[in-house]
Order: structure tokens, then sequence, then C-alpha cells
């Protein structure tokens, strides 16, 4: 709760910079912590770091978020869960390819289509199955998914 209210204040941004990266770290490794111990908070989790990545500059998204991040995505597509795909579509949508692609060498991003380039839709089939027994709603995956 306290994370989410710092994040939705949307007052990280007005920090002083070297602030700002301590900040921005110490909400990622909590907000990635409480996903991996209750998975009831696995998709609001993802959520906010989305909500955070986009109060970031593209910079500072690769200096400060990047490297508490990195550590969802050192497996190959089919094995992320759906809250990892949501943050991944997220960054996708908010970031040139090329960079994306610098920080996801083993996604083969260059192809049309990015994420839904047809080699990797088989991949994409197990995080969206995991997607699909969220109840009573859908998942905020599926979101991600349209706004491509």
């Amino acid at each position: 709760v306290g994370c989410a209210a710092i994040i939705r204040s949307a007052r990280v941004p007005g920090l002083a910079a070297e602030r700002r990266k301590d900040v921005v770290g110490r909400l990622l490794s909590e907000l990635l912590e409480c996903a991996q111990r209750k998975s009831f908070l696995q998709e609001m989790s993802a959520a906010l770091v989305c909500d955070l990545l986009g109060q970031l500059s593209a910079e500072e998204l690769q200096s400060c978020a990047w490297p508490a991040l990195s550590q969802l995505y050192e497996h190959s597509i089919d094995s992320w869960s759906p809250h990892v795909l949501m943050i991944a579509l997220w960054l996708s949508r908010h970031m040139p390819r090329a960079v994306l692609a610098a920080l996801l060498p083993h996604v083969p991003l260059a192809k049309p289509g990015g994420f839904f380039a047809p080699t990797n839709l088989p991949a994409l089939l197990g995080p969206l199955k995991g997607a699909s027994c969220v109840h009573p709603r859908l998942h905020s995956v599926w979101d991600e998914v349209l706004l491509h």
C-alpha cells in the first residue's frame, strides 16, 4: 500500500536525481519482493511497476530501473509469468525497439510485429494461458495485448 501511494502520488519525478535513483530502486525491489511472496499481489505489483516506469525518462529507465527488472527477463519468453509479460509489453510500447532489443537480447524483437511476430507466438502461449486463470475478471496483461 505504501509503494502504491508513493507511485500514484507522482512525486518520484520531482525528486533530486540521486534520491530518485534510490527511491526507484527501493520501490522496484519492494514491489518485486511482494509479488514473489504473495500470489494475489502479483498483478497489482506489475501494474504499479508499469505506473512507476511511466514516470521515468528512457535514460532513467535503463540506468535506475533495468538493473532491478533484468532478473525477470533472464529466461525465455515461454517461462515468463503473465505479470512479467505485462511489464515487457508495456516497455515495448514505451521504448524504442532498438533499446528494448538491447535489454532483451534473447527475444527476437527485430522482426515486424515485435513481441507478436509469428516466431514469438508459440512462446507467448504459456504466459497468456497463465493469465486466463485469474477470476473474476481478465488479467491486466490482456489490456497490454489489446493496446498492441
